[in-house]
């Protein structure tokens, strides 16, 4: 998302019709987020959401000649969730 669109709730609201479109629309039964080590924002939204942080993937990623760790959260179905 570009920068003038930060900070007004839009990457939340996305990514809590993309979960409700994953259980309900698709029924699938588990949904998992990677996000970068450094992203706060996205990390900040996947908690939101109730998803669960499961580990890192160290180096997992290569972006402009640097690796970057990748975290891992997931959602089930079951669990209680904030969307």
């Amino acid at each position: 998302m570009g920068e003038p669109y930060w900070g007004q709730g839009l990457g939340l609201e996305a990514a809590r019709l993309a979960c409700r479109f994953g259980f309900e629309g698709l029924g699938l039964n588990r949904l998992t987020i990677r996000v970068r080590k450094d992203n706060e924002a996205s990390k900040r939204i996947a908690l939101r959401l109730g998803f669960q942080f499961e580990g890192c993937l160290r180096q997992h990623m290569k972006r402009a000649g640097e690796l970057h760790d990748l975290e891992v959260y997931g959602l089930l179905r079951s669990d209680e969730r904030a969307f």
